[in-house]
């Protein structure tokens, strides 16, 4: 229990700090792309990879049920995301 409890924690910080990351090297390019390409980017490249990065991660050190831990570990990560008032669309809206 304290192992999948620590894994849960690893997963919380690791993909906090992979969106820190992702948020400077934006930031660094930002001069050079525009603002739809960056929205683009981060829907379609940088979330996809960090999420399929914890789930990796989560996979490679979990024992036993990877996928129920590395969905409470997406959790604060998720609400982080669909807490901002630029919530994603939907694809048929």
């Amino acid at each position: 229990m304290l192992r999948k409890s620590l894994l849960v924690v690893v997963a919380v910080v690791v993909s906090h700090g992979l969106t820190a990351l992702a948020a400077y090297i934006l930031y660094a390019y930002s001069d050079r792309l525009g603002e739809r390409q960056m929205s683009l980017l981060v829907q379609f490249v940088i979330n996809p990879t960090i999420a399929v990065l914890i789930g990796t991660l989560v996979g490679f050190l979990s024992r036993d049920h990877p996928t129920a831990t590395s969905t409470v570990g997406f959790a604060p990560w998720v609400i982080m995301l669909l807490a901002t008032p630029y919530k994603p669309n939907s694809g048929s809206g």
